[in-house]
């Protein structure tokens, strides 16, 4: 029987509470995104990078156990599995990402959300915690692992140290997520396709590493090109808030551009409410 037969009625069941709609939304996202074969086959390739480092952790561990001390050089590991997933966590951007935002405003169900039910800072709020943690699988569960399987193969456990170290990681994974997530968000915000956002997020995220060698080539190897590469902003500020860096500045440049973009998002997410309303 159709819809039409039985005519409008009125809900009348519980409401959940105003502050917290937005979850609803969060997890209907998150659910959707996971669902994706796309999503799904760029983690699984995202994890080959993890299997191949973590076996270099063990044996490393291994040899250290053998030879009854350190080795006499730095792996670095956990900065080579930062460096190895950002690429990952690009594409999985691209991906997931790219239509969080484009894929409402296509299909004017921007209009239902923003008209009445949630405000721009809610709506933003549950696509960014559904991006966040899709990003997450990929970037900070594997950095989380490599952790806890280094201080596993450590000769005596520190776990004041395992703490610290699992703390540092946290503050890479939360800033490099927090600023991809927050520069796809706005991309998204500005089209109705999300072909074209992935386009353009992949564009930004890789041809930017080409801008900084050319400019790095033109200024006889200034370290200051290096700033104009995501790529380089993310492995400097790894290596710095991991504790063997020199580059502190890198991290301030990518706080201060996700902050920048966020602010941009929430303008332009009120604008878009305003004429959800208005029209």
């Amino acid at each position: 029987m159709g819809i039409h037969r039985d005519g409008y009625r009125q809900y009348t069941g519980e409401l959940l509470p105003g502050g917290t709609r937005f979850l609803v939304l969060a997890g209907a996202e998150l659910g959707r995104l996971w669902r994706r074969k796309s999503t799904r086959w760029v983690l699984i390739l995202g994890a080959l990078p993890l299997v191949i480092i973590v076996a270099a952790e063990v044996g490393k561990g291994l040899l250290e156990s053998t030879a009854g001390g350190a080795l006499p050089f730095q792996l670095q590991l956990l900065d080579k599995l930062f460096n190895t997933e950002q690429v990952f966590l690009a594409i999985l951007a691209a991906a997931a990402g790219a239509g969080l935002i484009a894929d409402d405003r296509g299909s004017n169900a921007l209009i239902l959300y923003l008209s009445r039910p949630l405000t721009p800072t809610r709506y933003l709020a549950a696509k960014g915690i559904a991006l966040g943690a899709i990003l997450s699988m990929v970037y900070l569960v594997p950095a989380w692992i490599l952790v806890l399987v280094s201080e596993l193969m450590a000769r005596e456990v520190d776990w004041l140290g395992f703490g610290a170290r699992a703390a540092r990681a946290t503050t890479v994974a939360l800033l490099h997520v927090g600023f991809t997530a927050a520069v796809v968000l706005f991309l998204s915000s500005l089209a109705t396709r999300a072909r074209y956002v992935g386009l353009g997020w992949i564009a930004v995220f890789f041809f930017s590493d080409g801008i900084a060698s050319g400019l790095q080539r033109a200024s006889e190897g200034g370290a200051w090109a290096r700033y104009f590469s995501i790529k380089d902003l993310f492995e400097d500020s790894a290596a710095w808030i991991m504790g063997h860096g020199e580059r502190g500045g890198a991290a301030a440049v990518l706080l201060a551009m996700g902050l920048v973009a966020g602010v941009a998002l929430v303008l332009r997410m009120r604008r878009l409410q305003a004429a959800a309303v208005s029209g």
